[in-house]
């Protein structure tokens, strides 16, 4: 995985509309609690959660429902179109955090 130039190999992270990068713990799961954590963290408009390149990443509806309750716009694509979505909405000018799964 590559963002500006930099490697990040095949971790999971998490990629925000400004630039910063945090490593998340590997996961075949996005779940409420991580995303509770993520809440706490900065406020955004949309979250894209990747789901590795073969949609392997199962999403927990209580973290829709937690992300939909918060008012932020969910969106869950395989991992190349998420990073799509993202840069796009990102020149929108919205505030976006992806979720990134970077391997299956």
């Amino acid at each position: 995985m590559e963002i500006d130039g930099k490697n990040f190999g095949s971790k999971d992270l998490y990629v925000w509309w400004d630039g910063n990068i945090e490593e998340r713990v590997k996961s075949h799961e996005f779940s409420a609690r991580e995303l509770s954590g993520l809440l706490r963290k900065k406020d955004f408009d949309v979250l894209i959660v990747a789901t590795g390149f073969y949609g392997v990443v199962k999403v927990e509806e209580s973290a829709i429902t937690l992300a939909k309750n918060e008012g932020k716009e969910v969106l869950i694509f395989t991992t190349p179109k998420a990073c799509e979505v993202f840069n796009e909405l990102v020149k929108e000018g919205k505030r976006v955090l992806l979720v990134l799964h970077s391997t299956c």
